[in-house]
């Protein structure tokens, strides 16, 4: 491969080069071991290392929101989390009390905001319940049975991976199964 088709490559992967070491590339005949070796280590510093971020990890939600109106970003009660969510996409699981998963989503096309605030308020998922001395399987809603979170930011590339990854490995009720497989 010539430099010219190197750099073509890099650019499609969004690796970004200075524009002398861009220059210095496109001239070479063949891209040299020291060449792929720079490509690969701003490959992986632009890219892999800041690939999957937590935003928040296991973040207790707050049920005593007072007289205010009971909303999803009410109830995580701190604002600096509740804006990194809404510049963010990603993947996200919710979790209960004892801390067994809820459930898990992700979001390419919305904020994390938006997407877990319509997921926590609207979304049903099977949960144990008793009922007459008995154990059953009955519909909850994520707002009724929720009390912890976390959330990721994560490249484009990758979601629809990271949330087949999770729904595959953690076995339970909990996953959108709409979106489980891998691209």
């Amino acid at each position: 491969m010539d430099g010219k088709q190197f750099v073509s490559v890099l650019k499609e992967f969004g690796v970004q080069v200075g524009a002398v070491t861009e220059s210095q590339w496109k001239k070479k005949a063949d891209v040299t071991p020291a060449i792929f070796k720079n490509a690969l280590h701003k490959f992986y510093h632009q890219k892999l290392s800041g690939a999957v971020i937590p935003i928040v990890e296991f973040h207790r939600l707050n049920l005593y929101h007072g007289n205010n109106l009971d909303t999803f970003a009410k109830r995580i009660h701190n604002d600096s989390v509740v804006k990194s969510l809404q510049g963010a996409v990603g993947v996200y699981a919710f979790f209960g009390a004892q801390g067994r998963l809820v459930y898990v989503g992700k979001t390419q096309k919305n904020n994390l905001m938006q997407e877990m605030t319509q997921r926590y308020g609207g979304k049903k998922v099977p949960f144990r319940v008793l009922k007459d001395g008995k154990a059953k399987w009955e519909p909850a809603s994520i707002k009724d049975v929720a009390l912890y979170f976390s959330a990721y930011k994560i490249d484009d590339y990758l979601i629809g991976n990271v949330e087949a990854l999770l729904t595959r490995i953690i076995i339970n009720n909990a996953s959108n199964l709409k979106t489980e497989s891998f691209t």
